[in-house]
């Protein structure tokens, strides 16, 4: 504890005539006072929180680090004009069986659905690492029981801290989640170097430097890192990413 000296709100009595027993008396009285603003000033932000509907998880969320997913599909439109409407919708559906089942098993929650993928968040980096496995992992069995109707998906990972917006998530890391997503091939898993950071000690996850990468809309280039998710991968060698 700071000497009485040093702590700003200290004032001495104005007068050798005031008596100290009445000083201190004022100063308890100040501080309690002080004490009671703080608590109904919180309690009108309670009051305000709970006439909105909104909850004290709704605040925590807001300051939690969270680990993001983003996938996307590969040519979903072609796809739509090649097979038509009925038997589109038949693959789509088998398409978000597949991610929402990883998503279960991997304790993702599906913040929102694009029409040709998903955005997911996690609490854990590890679970959203296992889950992105995973639905490239499953498609890549889809595939091989379906070779004339393919699902191919590009994935990306970021962490950040979102603020929630409407049941859903804003903010600069939910942008760069889905621009990470956007410059990986179709197949693969790009993950930043954040999550890298995160999945520190993680020795079961095995990762190809893809160097410093420009994202459209992003300022600063982020540093990417391709997931190695095949069971048998031959090695890899370097690509470059447009």
């Amino acid at each position: 504890m700071a000497p009485i000296d040093d702590v700003p709100a200290f004032v001495p009595p104005p007068s050798d005539a005031l008596p100290v027993i009445q000083w201190l008396s004022e100063a308890v009285q100040l501080h309690v006072q002080a004490s009671f603003d703080v608590l109904r000033a919180r309690l009108r932000f309670a009051r305000e929180r709970l006439r909105d509907g909104r909850s004290s998880q709704t605040g925590d969320e807001a300051l939690r680090l969270t680990t993001l997913l983003a996938t996307d599909m590969e040519a979903f439109t072609p796809m739509l004009e090649r097979l038509g409407d009925s038997r589109a919708q038949q693959l789509m559906h088998a398409h978000n069986e597949i991610l929402r089942s990883c998503l279960r098993r991997n304790h993702g929650r599906e913040v929102a659905h694009t029409g040709d993928g998903v955005l997911a968040s996690f609490r854990s980096p590890v679970h959203a690492m296992r889950c992105a496995i995973a639905m490239q992992r499953r498609l890549q069995a889809h595939n091989l029981e379906n070779p004339g109707t393919p699902l191919r998906i590009r994935i990306g990972l970021h962490a950040g801290v979102p603020l929630p917006e409407e049941d859903r998530l804003f903010g600069a890391c939910v942008n760069v989640t889905v621009r990470v997503c956007s410059v990986a091939k179709p197949g693969a898993i790009l993950a930043s170097e954040v999550v890298l950071r995160l999945l520190e000690g993680q020795s079961v996850f095995r990762f190809i430097d893809r160097g410093s990468v420009a994202l459209k809309g992003i300022r600063i280039p982020r540093q990417l890192h391709e997931v190695v998710w095949q069971l048998q991968a031959a090695p890899a060698l370097p690509v470059t990413l447009n």
